[in-house]
């Protein structure tokens, strides 16, 4: 993923890859985000996950960028 910030409101995001090929924007900061999972000994244990945000649900400028072509 590259750093970067978002031409309309300046925020810092990083730009990934989907599976077709496209440039996604992503918000830089990882969402807080747990996963339950079983341990060897069958107990249930809390582990963190990094997941990312897309840009377009948090940038208040998303709109002016649906539909153009980059």
């Amino acid at each position: 993923m590259t750093p970067d910030r978002c031409k309309s409101c300046k925020a810092s995001i990083l730009w990934a890859t989907t599976v077709t090929g496209n440039a996604m924007p992503l918000d830089a900061a990882p969402l807080s985000v747990f996963v339950v999972e079983k341990d060897a000994d069958g107990d249930e244990i809390c582990a963190p996950l990094r997941a990312y945000q897309s840009h377009f649900a948090t940038c208040p400028f998303a709109k002016s960028w649906r539909g153009k072509k980059r």
